[in-house]
């Protein structure tokens, strides 16, 4: 009985893979949407000011977005730009500020899979990025831009005939007025 239990459960989880592959199909250009997690790095005296504040009961919220529009320019790659940032908000009681990283990028994913949205992937984005810092959602402060660069790697999951859903981990670098930020992001996007 548990041989057959055991056959059944193989076959439909078979099925079920198969269909998958079969369902993405390529498309002439992709919409990429997602948000997650984010661990931003700010030069030295930022960092220093940000870790005391931590000491004071500061309690900190990193996101991380991804917004892009893709086409292919082979079987498995495609290439576009995007709009990549990390918002590291600060709260206390009613006084919240914010840290944004962001930048405008050219950005190129690989896919290792049969076509774009399936498997695992590399990415790489290169560009010009920003910092900013909000007080009470006032912009309060914002840099000039700077050279930018990422890399990341990830893993697509087709979910219908025309969805994909990208699970991915990047890091990116921006040079600003001669200080280091980088953020390092695990994000779950729609890829369309």
């Amino acid at each position: 009985m548990k041989r057959i239990q055991l056959t059944i459960c193989l076959c439909v989880v078979s099925a079920f893979l198969g269909a998958q592959e079969s369902w993405a199909k390529p498309e002439p250009w992709y919409f990429n949407m997602g948000l997650g997690w984010g661990s931003p790095s700010y030069p030295t005296a930022i960092q220093s000011s940000l870790d005391t504040l931590k000491t004071l009961g500061v309690t900190s919220t990193p996101i991380a977005i991804d917004v892009g529009a893709y086409w292919p320019i082979g079987k498995t790659t495609v290439l576009g730009g995007c709009i990549n940032g990390l918002s590291d908000s600060y709260t206390k009681d009613t006084t919240s500020m914010s840290i944004v990283q962001t930048g405008l990028y050219v950005s190129s994913m690989h896919f290792f899979g049969e076509e774009p949205g399936v498997g695992l992937f590399l990415r790489g984005d290169v560009g010009a990025g920003r910092a900013a810092v909000t007080l009470n959602n006032s912009v309060s402060a914002a840099s000039s831009y700077g050279p930018g660069a990422g890399a990341g790697v990830g893993y697509g999951f087709p979910v219908s005939d025309e969805t994909r859903l990208l699970l991915q981990g990047n890091y990116m670098y921006r040079r600003i007025e001669s200080n280091d930020y980088g953020a390092l992001a695990i994000t779950l996007n729609g890829f369309f």
